[in-house]
């Protein structure tokens, strides 16, 4: 199977994406902030939270999160979502889900996966690398951080991204924050600065 990574339109995506937050199967690419969605009892229905949340992230930080979709390219189908934050500035978070969890990040420039979630358990590992990778390469590329918070920090999606436990999530025993530290730009792009096309 192919996919193809794909910035989400909220006109024309938003129902796909909802259904995709709420019922998406649980695996360890399943955010804290999702988890402690699902978890709250208030008479709010999950869909209408997530929609209530997200709805704020793009009206309040529209140039700095990021929603991004996976799909199948043979037959157009959704398979999988995610949604990033960029805090570039060394000011304190402000957008609604960091407000709400400040224990997820420093106030430290950063990238952070807010929530990922897959269509299925069937090539969950390509879709969900294939979402991480666009995220690590932000933070890559601006020099900075990139964090995520989970309660399988074993997974092979945070292993294999060299992701280092930092600390528990101090309100939400089980969840831990992770991290994986910039990568020095010239090690990353190393092949961009050895090409010097015959300048010297």
């Amino acid at each position: 199977m192919s996919f193809k990574l794909l910035v989400v339109d909220w006109t024309s995506d938003q129902s796909k994406i909802m259904r995709l937050l709420v019922n998406s199967p649980v695996s360890p690419y399943n955010s804290f902030l999702r988890q402690v969605i699902r978890g709250q009892n208030d008479g709010i229905s999950t869909n209408d939270r997530w929609r209530n949340i997200i709805v704020e992230l793009i009206d309040n930080n529209e140039e700095t999160v990021y929603t991004l979709k996976v799909v199948n390219i043979e037959s157009g189908d959704l398979v999988g979502a995610a949604i990033f934050d960029i805090h570039s500035s060394q000011t304190p978070a402000t957008t609604v889900i960091e407000r709400l969890f400040p224990t997820m990040t420093e106030n430290s420039p950063h990238v952070s996966l807010l929530t990922l979630n897959v269509q299925t358990k069937c090539d969950a590992n390509t879709i969900g690398q294939i979402m991480i990778e666009w995220g690590i390469e932000k933070a890559t590329s601006l020099g900075i951080d990139f964090w995520a918070t989970s309660d399988s920090v074993g997974a092979d999606l945070y292993r294999c991204n060299s992701m280092e436990v930092v600390k528990a999530v101090a309100t939400s025993p089980g969840f831990w924050n992770v991290r994986r530290r910039v990568v020095n730009n010239r090690v990353s792009y190393r092949s961009s600065y050895l090409n010097t096309e015959g300048f010297w």
